[in-house]
């Protein structure tokens, strides 16, 4: 089993120096406030199901939100008002 992978009835849950890694990856590669389509994400040889994970414990923790969609997640804006739920998308 990898280093920081934590078993917990039969989920796999990230550790959070993990979890806090990949979100500086997430934050780096994609930016915050932006889509972030899982199919785009390859970190460190994890799995599609390794990821999905994280991206759920990250969500957990309020340090990431999930779009509409359920394959589509971003990094919230922090605001004096609370964590920004508008999308920025790309513009030309």
């Amino acid at each position: 089993m990898e280093e920081g992978v934590i078993v917990e009835r039969g989920k796999t849950v990230m550790a959070d120096g993990v979890n806090n890694f990949f979100l500086e990856y997430l934050a780096k590669n994609f930016g915050e406030d932006v889509p972030i389509f899982v199919e785009e994400i390859k970190f460190n040889g994890y799995s599609r199901t390794q990821i999905t994970d994280m991206l759920d414990d990250l969500c957990r923790c309020e340090k990431l939100s999930r779009y509409y969609d359920e394959d589509v997640y971003y990094i919230p804006i922090d605001t004096l008002l609370g964590k920004c739920i508008f999308i920025r998308g790309e513009t030309n």
